[in-house]
């Protein structure tokens, strides 16, 4: 099973990571690998993905910022063939309050021509949202056939879909993929549209 990487910056989120992990092993589980140690798991061992309530965490990212955690993901995703590709979850001290967590996603190159020309494949990307709905949007990164619109709702429609709170509106966002309402790569009346609403891209193959 492949799993998303999950990582405590604050210890007021330790509590909260109970929460979210789940204590046994299931085929209908939400799998998080927990980032422990900064070595890794130890040769041979999995990442840890279950926590029995009575368990204590220890980690060595508390006080780790996204690009400390991101860098260190990076790493990892060579070594263990059972993680999702950059894509990691961040639990912070907001967490503990709010039962929010943000998912960070660094876009691949095959993924480029998607984003705006401000954009690049070599940044993390937040989507803060409520725990529970980690997992939907998820889903819209690591979904190998997702279409062109998932991409352009996500990158070029970023700001927009992120409120005042930080939070991103992933239920709006579910609903401008469905409307086919993102930017598309195929044709030019997609590039003629983009011009017309003010954004003039350069071409992929430029």
């Amino acid at each position: 099973m492949t799993h998303y990487m999950l990582f405590c910056v604050a210890e007021e989120a330790k509590a909260f990571v109970h929460k979210v992990m789940p204590t046994e092993k299931g085929p209908h589980n939400f799998q998080y690998a927990l980032a422990e140690s900064r070595h890794g798991p130890p040769a041979g061992q999995p990442f840890r993905d279950t926590l029995r309530e009575d368990e204590t965490i220890e980690t060595d990212f508390i006080g780790a910022s996204a690009d400390e955690c991101g860098a260190w993901m990076l790493e990892q995703q060579g070594k263990h063939n059972t993680l999702y590709h950059n894509l990691m979850v961040i639990l912070d001290a907001r967490s503990a309050e709010d039962e929010t967590a943000t998912l960070w996603f660094r876009p691949f190159d095959l993924q480029a021509p998607f984003l705006r020309r401000d954009q690049g494949t070599d940044t993390w990307y937040p989507f803060r949202v409520h725990h529970s709905r980690i997992n939907t949007l998820a889903v819209e990164f690591t979904d190998t056939g997702a279409p062109s619109e998932t991409y352009g709702v996500l990158f070029r429609r970023k700001e927009e879909l992120t409120g005042d709170d930080g939070l991103f509106d992933l239920k709006q966002a579910l609903d401008l993929i469905f409307e086919g309402k993102g930017f598309v790569l195929e044709g030019d009346q997609y590039w003629d549209r983009l011009q017309a609403e003010g954004d003039d891209p350069a071409r992929a193959d430029e």
